[in-house]
């Protein structure tokens, strides 16, 4: 998964199990996040404790990667605001803790996503905001953080 993100292959898959703490949503969901030349998807299912617990232990099965075993750890505060159409999630203060070995690393970019309709012109959007557009997976910055592909 590391190295189709990085090299940007189609078909490919970003596995993870999310929570999210402080938040009234006390669930765990198991999210699977497609991309192919059709465009994005994600499925999400909603695991119990007993599940998490089975899939850090065991892994998912996964029938393009196989058994995927937990590597990271990723928490980070997120912000979101909505212009119009658009919604706006910021997320800073990052951290990266490998599941294995338990380093850490406390990464100080703020990411800024901008997520809207398929129906959005996209030159509307660069006028709107008018950055850099850039590829950016908190997996892969972990993976390339603390020194560890497998």
């Amino acid at each position: 998964m590391y190295n189709d993100s990085i090299e940007g292959v189609v078909p490919r898959k970003k596995i993870r199990i999310r929570e999210y703490p402080n938040t009234n949503d006390k669930n765990f969901y198991l999210e699977i996040k497609h991309s192919s030349v059709e465009g994005r998807f994600k499925t999400r299912t909603i695991v119990n404790n007993k599940k998490v617990d089975y899939f850090k232990k065991a892994g998912v099965f996964d029938s393009q990667y196989g058994t995927c075993l937990p590597n990271f750890y990723v928490s980070y505060e997120r912000e979101y605001s909505i212009i119009d159409d658009v919604r706006i999630s910021i997320d800073k203060n990052l951290v990266y803790e490998s599941y294995r070995t338990k380093n850490v690393h406390n990464d100080s970019n703020i990411i800024v996503e901008i997520k809207t309709s398929i129906k959005k012109n996209l030159d509307d959007l660069v006028e709107l905001f008018p950055f850099q557009r850039m590829r950016f997976s908190k997996y892969c910055f972990a993976a390339d953080s603390l020194k560890q592909t497998g």
